[in-house]
């Protein structure tokens, strides 16, 4: 078996543990240690959390992701011009398709070209990048999330954070339903301990996992209130026009990427505006990009024998 396909299945398994811990190991097999308003408030809110947690798991999971349209890729003639051109001409023969397409894009490589995947052969629109695993390129792409084996990206980031977030808020509600079993087990000295060996190992390894998950609420809640990915966090993108940047203010950051309509916010389901091509920007403090001006004065300069992977990386 493919080891990326592992962890979806470690996900399940941890799934079906966490509802039979609970369920099975807390609610029923130590139903005499609770008392009547719990053995009834109890399992509501946790099959609230645990459905939360699953439909935007789900969620993520089953949305396609957004893919690069058909416009933005070279024909098969276009290609085999490309290939046939001298390394030093073939960014000069990509400006000139790029022209002819009528196709509109704001953010460029580090050298200053245009953004174009070597593997697919298309114009890379802003924000778009290609994925390894997935081997495609791939809208907004904030990363390749190994446990769901899918890409997070423009389709299902608000899905992926709902599932973060119902995560944890699980993950806290079973650590402080099931801590006085926890006490009473070491305190006490029980009749039959095996009882209370799926709450105890449930406790424990939820409360390993919560910090970790918290962690990862933070870190992407973080980025979506600047209107970042974890790409563009690890590789600031470079733009046309200096000074440019994604962030339009914590408001305006949290609705392109939630929706519009604030009801609906801690709903996982995708209800954001345009395709995902061309984005909002606004003038900021990011660092200098070189442009493609700048670019023009030194490209002069420099060896003949680029590759072709040297100008569309």
């Amino acid at each position: 078996m493919n080891k990326k396909n592992l962890f979806p299945i470690i996900l399940l398994i941890i799934y079906l543990y966490w509802y039979h811990s609970y369920m099975i190991g807390f609610i029923i097999f130590l139903s005499d240690t609770l008392m009547l308003w719990q053995f009834i408030v109890y399992p509501i809110f946790f099959h609230l959390l645990f459905y939360m947690m699953t439909w935007s798991m789900v969620a993520t999971w089953l949305m396609p992701t957004g893919k690069v349209p058909h416009k933005y890729k070279l024909t098969t003639f276009q290609i085999r011009t490309l290939l046939r051109s001298p390394d030093d001409k073939r960014q000069v023969v990509l400006a000139a398709f790029y022209q002819n397409k009528g196709i509109k894009m704001f953010c460029r490589t580090r050298s200053g070209n245009l953004r174009f995947c070597k593997y697919c052969f298309h114009f890379k629109p802003d924000r778009a990048h290609h994925c390894s695993q997935c081997d495609t390129c791939i809208l907004k792409m904030d990363h390749h999330c190994q446990w769901l084996n899918t890409c997070i990206c423009l389709t299902n980031q608000k899905g992926f954070l709902l599932a973060l977030f119902y995560c944890f808020l699980f993950s806290i509600f079973y650590i402080c339903t099931t801590f006085n079993a926890f006490i009473y087990f070491f305190t006490s000295n029980l009749p039959n301990p095996k009882e209370y060996l799926w709450v105890i190992i449930g406790f424990v390894t939820t409360s390993c996992v919560a910090p970790i998950i918290f962690i990862f609420v933070f870190l992407h809640l973080s980025l979506i209130a600047q209107n970042k990915t974890l790409v563009e966090d690890l590789d600031p993108p470079y733009f046309t026009n200096r000074y440019s940047t994604y962030d339009l203010g914590l408001v305006e950051n949290l609705e392109q990427t939630l929706g519009r309509n604030k009801c609906l916010w801690l709903i996982p389901i995708f209800n954001q505006d345009g395709p995902g091509l061309v984005f909002q920007t606004r003038k900021g403090r990011l660092r200098r990009p070189r442009t493609l001006e700048t670019h023009r004065s030194t490209v002069h300069r420099m060896d003949a024998q680029r590759t072709l992977s040297d100008y569309i990386r």
